[in-house]
């Protein structure tokens, strides 16, 4: 791989997450639990206790995610776990959840989640086009951050019942809970994310930072980083400058696209 594709593909990534989500921080922050609903699956608290597949997956103590992806590729189990999913069922597993996100990844019609959102226009001028067209993309997209936060504030906007509203919700908190299991957005433990614009989602929602400063594309060890610099409200508990994620997935598929090469299988990916 030649360095000016390397740039050509960090100038891509930057255009694609210049602007954070269209509605900004784009789930308000709730001062309560939606009702009948939890923040998270239940079952997150404690995987190993209940869940096979979650076991096969760190048997090595690490996390295997090519073992999300032989589950995900079994068409029907994968739409039985959508399913599932839209209608905010707290009984899904751990690895109902990663199958989900990150087994969606191993899946022939992943396409690295570049298109996984829509634009201002639908969100200001036409709310209920938007709405359709989120739940058309959820369809490809169903763990999206960003389509469901923008699902979110338009089904708000139409004044959409709260059963409704706590479904988006838990389906929101439920994959940024999974994600944020991965690591810490440090250097020696970034995020997994399987799209660009989930890393928007991650630093204003789950570490409540006021603003991204930048970003930088980042290699070490032969592994691609999205590394943000984030200004930090004064008063959270994240008080970090940067905030690393590890882009295996969206980065090779948009490599794969522009050129034919794909990145090297690497940590038991």
């Amino acid at each position: 791989m030649k360095l000016p594709l390397f740039a050509a593909i960090a100038m891509l990534l930057s255009a694609l997450r210049t602007e954070a989500s269209p509605v900004g921080q784009t789930l308000p922050r709730m001062d309560r639990e939606p009702a009948g609903t939890v923040g998270q699956s239940d079952s997150l608290k404690n995987p190993a206790a209940v869940d096979s597949v979650w076991l096969e997956a760190t048997a090595k103590d690490a996390l295997n995610f090519r073992v999300f992806g032989r589950y995900a590729r079994d068409d029907a189990r994968f739409e039985e776990l959508k399913r599932r999913f839209e209608a905010a069922d707290t009984t899904l597993l751990p690895s109902d959840l990663y199958t989900l996100y990150y087994g969606s990844a191993y899946r022939s019609d992943y396409t690295g989640g570049y298109d996984a959102s829509i634009g201002r226009k639908e969100m200001e001028e036409d709310p209920q086009g938007g709405y359709d067209l989120c739940r058309e993309k959820l369809q490809l997209y169903p763990t999206s951050l960003r389509l469901l936060a923008s699902l979110y504030m338009l089904a708000r906007t139409l004044g959409h019942d709260e059963e409704e509203l706590d479904r988006i919700w838990w389906r929101y908190m439920a994959i940024l809970q999974a994600i944020s299991f991965t690591g810490d957005g440090s250097k020696e433990y970034p995020y997994v994310v399987i799209q660009v614009s989930d890393e928007y989602e991650v630093v204003y929602n789950l570490l409540d930072v006021k603003s991204v400063a930048g970003q930088e594309l980042r290699w070490q060890e032969k592994v691609p980083f999205d590394v943000l610099q984030v200004v930090p409200e004064t008063d959270a508990g994240f008080q970090g400058r940067e905030v690393w994620f590890d882009i295996y997935y969206p980065l090779g598929t948009l490599m794969e696209t522009m050129d034919g090469t794909k990145l090297k299988r690497i940590r038991n990916r």
